[in-house]
């Protein structure tokens, strides 16, 4: 309220508050009383008019400023003498412990600060009580320039030290402007943290940065400067300038690692900047094998490949270094770093040689690579699984073809008495099924259980792979052991789908298993009348000899029967994976006595 009567000149309002009974000490809402507002604003008539009526010179407002703090605060100079000549107590401290002096280090006016050290012998050096802050820290943190150098010519203790164990130095280096910082160019610090540099890097402020090394070389103190957590903080910054600074005055050792193992060299690299990684290679840096993996992991392949060009060889123990290169498909790089493997290619790191990571990911070009290197392509990593074996898990049928080329053992049983067909079967690989099919492979091998890969796909449900055996000539008819066919699976476990797809494809109704059941039997346990309208459409002879009594009556209810949920996989949907479904063993199929006749009664 004061202040602003004051400020808009509205003298008239002002003391007709007077006039109704305000005191001269009373505290507006703003926390000012008369004498505090006009002191803020210089209005030295009005000081001197309140005063003769009675108005405390020294009065305080809770939680705020009395009329000479204010005077200092807003440097009004000629208010803050005559608040002095009226009679203000110049020893007042608030209550965060600052005296005058600390006040006017804060104020932009050194005339202020002068008058109180000069004409009334202030101490220069004078520590607050709350923090021990001198008024030169106080001018520094308020970037007061004039205030600094003024203090700084008059002797003011530079190496004074605070209780957060902070002097003017480093105050400057973190809180003021760059010309203030140098006004410390010609003075010699006594004291040094050992995370200076980690301080003046902080600041992102390329002069202040060279300046404070400058600082500790001219004081003795190189030592500070090798500091590798500095170095990294300015890197992430890219303060290129500092950086190299340091480095061609070899004030850094460039090999010198954190905590971590992180090296400026691997840092660098991560983030892409080549100028300094030329540098520090340049300076001797070594490249550690946790470097390049630390680059390769962020997939950073100009990068890699520049590191590696200066490496002179990669043990055997770091062949992990190419599986990065070969997963993502970077095989130019991944070739010349196998140029700087001097080992055979089959080494194996935690049960993996190279070229089980070339079939996982579809890289041809690094399979032929490791191939003409010598790769054994018998060799077994986990499960005890073959190259070959491989592929057909993962559908990479390029390199299928390049190991059958290359002479790999095509004919064999694995030791859960797959077949690489099998595997193909139950591992959706249709692509590697045509390759196999195309080098004369038996597809009708069975297992222990007596299963074709046939009867494996349509086990795993899998229609893509059976439309590629069946196109190759696999037997739809194929049966077990026990004499089931796949279209018995397919209906005992209801999958009226794959039973259908069958059913259109030839698969033969009438057989009969070794506990004579046939297909229907299993339609008619699971009442399922969309699968029996699959066998009278595509299958209507089977069905009259299934259906001897009954044929005719049922044939005719679905004479207008149109399969609603056969799904007949396109090429695009044969390529996904399929997961491989609870599907029922053979056996459990073969139980308990035929249906003699089919009941219409369980599909009403």
């Amino acid at each position: 309220m004061f202040l602003t009567c004051f400020e808009s000149f509205n003298f008239k309002l002002l003391f007709d508050k007077i006039k109704r009974g305000k005191n001269f000490n009373f505290v507006d809402k703003e926390n000012q009383t008369l004498l505090t507002a006009a002191a803020s604003l210089g209005f030295d008539y009005f000081i001197k008019y309140f005063v003769s009526k009675g108005a405390d010179i020294n009065f305080s407002p809770p939680q705020g400023n009395n009329p000479i703090e204010s005077a200092i605060i807003n440097s009004k100079f000629s208010t803050f003498k005559l608040l002095i000549e009226l009679g203000c107590d110049i020893n007042y401290k608030n209550e965060n412990g600052l005296t005058l002096i600390h006040t006017s280090a804060q104020s932009s006016n050194v005339d202020i600060i002068k008058y109180l050290i000069e004409e009334k012998n202030f101490d220069i050096n004078l520590k607050n009580e709350r923090n021990e802050y001198s008024p030169l820290l106080y001018a520094i943190i308020h970037n007061n320039y004039h205030v600094v150098e003024y203090l700084l010519s008059k002797g003011a203790d530079y190496n004074q030290i605070c209780n957060n164990l902070e002097n003017p130095f480093q105050t400057a280096i973190n809180k003021a402007d760059f010309n203030i910082l140098y006004l410390f160019k010609d003075l010699t610090i006594d004291y040094f943290p050992e995370v200076i540099l980690f301080q003046a890097i902080q600041t992102l402020d390329e002069n202040k940065i060279k300046f404070v090394i400058d600082k500790v070389v001219k004081n003795g103190r190189k030592e500070l400067l090798n500091d590798i957590d500095s170095v990294l903080y300015a890197i992430i910054n890219n303060l290129s300038y500092s950086i190299n600074y340091l480095i061609d005055n070899d004030y850094f050792d460039v090999n010198q690692r954190d905590s971590t193992g992180l090296s400026a060299l691997a840092l660098s690299s991560i983030c892409e900047n080549t100028s300094l990684i030329k540098k520090l290679l340049s300076k001797n840096a070594i490249i550690k094998t946790n470097d390049l993996e630390i680059v390769i992991s962020a997939r950073k392949w100009k990068i890699v490949s520049l590191l590696v060009d200066h490496v002179s060889y990669i043990s055997e123990e770091n062949i992990s270094l190419i599986y990065g290169p070969i997963y993502f498909k970077q095989t130019v790089l991944a070739k010349k770093i196998l140029e700087k493997i001097k080992i055979d290619v089959n080494f194996s790191k935690n049960g993996e040689a190279p070229i089980f990571a070339c079939i996982k990911t579809k890289n041809y070009e690094m399979a032929k690579l490791l191939i003409e290197r010598g790769a054994d392509l018998e060799i077994t990593g986990d499960n005890n699984a073959t190259p070959l074996q491989v592929c057909c898990i993962y559908n990479s049928h390029e390199i299928l073809q390049l190991l059958i080329e290359n002479h790999a053992k095509l004919n064999v049983i694995y030791e859960n008495e797959y077949t690489p067909l099998m595997v193909c079967a139950l591992s959706n690989a249709y692509n590697c099924i045509e390759v196999l099919a195309n080098n004369k492979v038996n597809l009708e091998e069975k297992d222990e259980n007596g299963l074709s890969a046939f009867f494996i796909a349509c086990k795993n449900k899998s229609i893509g792979v059976m439309k590629k055996l069946l196109k190759y000539g696999a037997n739809i008819n194929t049966k077990s052991n026990k004499g089931a066919t796949p279209l018995m699976v397919a209906a005992y476990a209801n999958d009226t789908n794959i039973c259908c797809y069958l059913l259109k494809n030839g698969a033969d109704a009438k057989i009969v298993n070794d506990s004579g059941k046939s297909v229907l039997d299993f339609i008619n346990m699971n009442k399922n009348t969309e699968m029996l309208g699959c066998l009278l459409k595509y299958r209507p002879n089977d069905a009259k000899v299934l259906l001897p009594g009954n044929f005719e009556e049922i044939n005719y209810h679905y004479k207008d029967f149109k399969p609603q949920s056969l799904k007949i996989y396109d090429e695009k949907e044969m390529g996904e994976e399929t997961k491989l479904p609870d599907v029922p063993e053979v056996s459990q199929i073969e139980i308990g006595s035929p249906v003699s006749k089919f009941n219409p009664d369980y599909f009403k």
